[in-house]
């Protein structure tokens, strides 16, 4: 199945509520393997992100 996830609540450096669930998420579904994983933010500029999500190379960033 090929999964798209929003992360847009990861671009914060203060995580809330909302951002701390996404990651909890997401590092539990890294161990489903036979999914494809696909991350998508919009955001003025490019910002940091988890090193886990770099690696999987399958982020998209739109500017509008």
């Amino acid at each position: 199945m090929n999964i798209v996830i929003d992360i847009r609540s990861l671009l914060s450096p203060y995580q809330t509520g909302v951002g701390e669930f996404t990651n909890g998420l997401l590092q539990g579904l890294r161990s489903y393997t036979d999914h494809s994983y696909q991350y998508y933010y919009n955001a003025a500029k490019a910002v940091q992100l988890p090193q886990y999500i770099i690696e999987s190379k399958q982020v998209f960033h739109t500017t509008y």
